[in-house]
């Protein structure tokens, strides 16, 4: 894990944390309403900014742990491979969302940047054969599996949809980075 690495990872978790600070204390819940609104809205404003924003204190936290896990893991890559991946989080998380969220409910939250990385980690420890860890990268495989499926159980205010939309962009992107880098050996 790089240098440059950690500190994208603790960037975004800080940047996370000052706009919960900021809307906790001096926006006083106002940044809500700038979440994703499934097939309304803002289109490009929810979708880039719903990732930053979060429910309270309780739901950041949530978040944060499982950023700093899962971006750990994410991170040995390197910092332009975790740059890549938090940004198809973002992204492909908020597009999903909008897509196919329930129209009319406003989502926030980073868990789409997350479960990206959960799904990056994944398809990355199934890729890469080599003999070393082989049992504990399975078992890393297997309980990042079972996040995944865990977090796609519809539950009460609770956006499966931007864990499913943020795991798909995080697998498409570890997959991309997967290729390129088999293309890069061969040439």
């Amino acid at each position: 894990m790089t240098k440059q690495a950690v500190a994208v990872l603790l960037g975004f978790v800080t940047l996370i944390c000052g706009v919960e600070l900021y809307d906790a204390y001096i926006g006083d819940g106002s940044l809500h309403a700038y979440g994703v609104v499934p097939r309304g809205g803002s289109v490009v404003p929810g979708v880039v900014a719903y990732a930053f924003i979060h429910g309270g204190w309780a739901h950041l936290a949530g978040n944060v742990a499982g950023l700093l896990l899962a971006g750990g893991m994410a991170a040995t890559r390197g910092a332009a491979y975790l740059s890549w991946v938090v940004a198809s989080g973002v992204v492909g998380g908020g597009v999903g969302v909008w897509f196919i969220g329930e129209p009319g409910v406003t989502v926030i939250g980073a868990s789409g940047v997350l479960f990206a990385l959960v799904g990056a980690v994944f398809v990355t420890h199934l890729v890469t054969f080599d003999n070393k860890y082989y049992v504990s990268k399975a078992v890393m495989a297997a309980a990042l599996l079972a996040v995944v499926i865990s977090g796609l159980i519809p539950t009460e205010g609770v956006s499966w949809e931007g864990h499913l939309a943020g795991a798909v962009a995080g697998v498409v992107c570890a997959a991309v980075f997967h290729s390129v880098e088999n293309l890069e050996e061969d040439s």
